[in-house]
């Protein structure tokens, strides 16, 4: 290829690359104002792209769009896109506190027992059936195997992409169905091999699949304890850079090991994220990885979209989409509600799990596209497949949604006039809670709600508006930090109150190789900071947990904490009186503030 022609098919490939992009951000913000996932809408301009411009301009337009250079293109950006946000992904789920190995091990049974039983039921609805444009000609344990396998799925990018959009990537409920969405998910890859090898024939290659899980698992656990060293976290410190460029190299290459083995790239790409230390000086390494890698995943489901089409779907049978999509829904969702209710979660807990646990989406379009390459499924069965998967992943955001907003029938309600004012009068310390973003970006806000939750482990929470770029950070990198102002801090406390943009730039500030934000070194009397373990959504604000992981103290005799309440910001002062030694407390307004509580 000379170089012009070269560079015709770079620009052809850009400008499909800046093309597909802009869809999948038409159709996010469409997606939000019919309050669906961001994701949905993704995955939905990915299978709808091929179709929508063969139905306009016919094979000639689409050939002429869409060379298969240039989809072969799409597919390697979107496929790196998925395992760069896969990495951060599995840095999260690897940094949260798990609620421990008898809910994960109920869970995980309960979503794969069920969802086999729901394909062998389909199998054999199929199998009596008897119409040879579902059943083919495929022997009946091959399908069956198959159709179990696919009911299994729960598609890891999909969910994560679900949780991140909205805002619950952190809660529990979040954390378990991630996990156990891992397990099932490479659950599901190993009885898909299986498969393979009872269609081609069990030889030696047919246990590759098997020895790729077992070596990568093992040089995930052989990575993690490496990365542990101390010169690798000061490494990480100094150069995060340096540090995501290295991570990224080493989960492209895990990723294709993984796939060239049999299994899937997702596989590789976790495997590395799982391998990341959970200290919060590799949060920014994994952040920036993490960023980069979900600006590419719109780009993965559509050239898995037009991947999906390209391959030919025929009329779909009504019958068979309505067996497929009940079955599929009862199996996932009963088998996630019934594994957490063993473990004594709540219903609401237990029913919003399996509802996560229902997600399918790309993940299930490998398992379904690989059946059909076997001729296993036949093109009417796997019509009805596909249009399962969209049902039951289109499903999760609305029924997350509908179980958030249940409530018991409200006997009555304060105004916020009231509440303000209830609150008004419980004054309380200030405080600026910092994080860092992706690059080493500075953020923060001041916050009042701040309490203590336990001394063992030491642990406190704080309460942050929903959407704030502050709680965006703190939930990205897993780390905030906690700095309570004294009383001539208080033009910082309105300064970070006020949203202006260049707050950090007029503030002295300080972050070490240990610090999980900004140190305000001239303005607090003490410092902590801290590691996110739980975070849930109230209202308009998320209430963040944090584990205390250091405090630094600075008293002086000429700082005493600053307080706010009465709406004014107002100081402490100690004298010493009587001869009990006792500290005596006193209040100096300061200044009045009428924009809070």
């Amino acid at each position: 290829m000379n170089i012009a022609r070269y560079a015709a098919t770079a620009g052809h490939v850009l400008a499909a690359l800046a093309a597909v992009l802009l869809a999948a951000y038409m159709g996010r913000r469409a997606a939000g104002r019919l309050r669906q996932p961001g994701v949905v809408a993704e995955i939905a301009v990915g299978l709808l792209i091929a179709p929508l411009i063969f139905a306009v301009g016919g094979h000639h337009v689409l050939a002429v769009l869409l060379p298969p250079k240039v989809v072969g293109a799409l597919r390697d950006f979107g496929n790196i896109g998925l395992e760069l946000f896969l990495v951060g992904v599995a840095r999260d789920i690897r940094t949260a506190d798990f609620p421990g190995r008898r809910a994960l091990t109920r869970v995980t049974a309960g979503a794969l027992l069920l969802p086999l039983a729901s394909g062998c039921a389909l199998g054999a609805w199929v199998q009596i059936d008897g119409d040879p444009a579902l059943r083919g000609r495929a022997p009946a344990a091959e399908l069956v195997l198959l159709l179990a396998a696919a009911m299994m799925v729960t598609a890891v990018p999909v969910l994560a992409r679900i949780l991140a959009d909205s805002g619950q990537a952190n809660s529990e409920v979040a954390r378990l169905a991630m996990a156990s969405a891992v397990v099932t998910d490479v659950v599901a890859w190993l009885l898909l091999a299986l498969v393979i090898g009872l269609t081609v024939g069990l030889s030696v290659s047919s246990l590759v699949p098997a020895a790729t899980a077992v070596g990568t698992t093992v040089g995930a656990v052989l990575a993690a304890r490496l990365l542990r060293r101390q010169r690798a976290g000061r490494l990480t410190a100094a150069q995060p850079w340096l540090t995501a460029v290295l991570i990224a190299v080493a989960a492209l290459t895990a990723s294709d090991l993984t796939q060239r083995g049999g299994l899937t790239n997702v596989f590789g790409a976790l495997a590395v994220g799982f391998a990341i230390p959970a200290e919060s000086r590799w949060g920014t390494a994994a952040g920036l990885l993490s960023g980069l890698g979900g600006r590419l995943v719109p780009v993965y489901f559509v050239s898995t979209g037009i991947a999906a089409f390209s391959i030919g779907l025929t009329a779909v049978p009504w019958g068979a989409i309505v067996v497929a999509t009940v079955l599929a829904t009862v199996g996932k969702v009963l088998g996630g509600y019934v594994g957490a209710r063993s473990t004594g979660k709540s219903q609401e807990f237990s029913l919003r799990l399996g509802v996560l646990l229902n997600t399918r989406g790309l993940t299930e379009l490998v398992v379904l596209q690989a059946g059909y390459s076997l001729h296993i499924f036949t093109a009417d069965l796997f019509a009805a497949m596909i249009v399962m998967t969209l049902v039951t992943t289109a499903m999760t955001g609305p029924a997350c949604m509908l179980l958030a907003r249940r409530r018991a029938p409200r006997r009555s309600e304060a105004s916020r006039a009231d509440f303000r004012a209830l609150m008004a009068a419980f004054p309380s310390g200030v405080a600026i809670v910092t994080a860092t973003g992706g690059g080493g970006t500075p953020y923060g806000m001041t916050c009042s709600s701040l309490c203590s939750v336990a001394i063992t482990p030491p642990t406190l929470l704080i309460c942050l508006r929903d959407g704030s770029p502050t709680l965006t950070a703190v939930l990205s990198q897993s780390a905030f930090t906690v700095n309570l102002l004294h009383h001539q801090a208080q033009s910082t406390a309105e300064l970070f109150a006020s949203g202006a943009p260049n707050r950090f730039e007029r503030i002295a500030w300080h972050r070490d190789d240990h610090a999980a934000g900004p140190h305000l070194i001239d303005d607090a009397h003490a410092i902590a900071d801290c590691e996110v373990i739980k975070s849930m959504l109230v209202g308009n604000h998320v209430v963040v947990f944090g584990r205390v992981a250091r405090v630094a103290l600075h008293p002086t005799e000429l700082a005493s904490p600053l307080l706010y309440g009465l709406r004014q910001y107002s100081s402490w002062a100690l004298g010493i009186v009587g001869t009990l030694g006792r500290a005596q407390a006193g209040t100096q307004w300061l200044g009045a503030r009428n924009d809070q509580f």
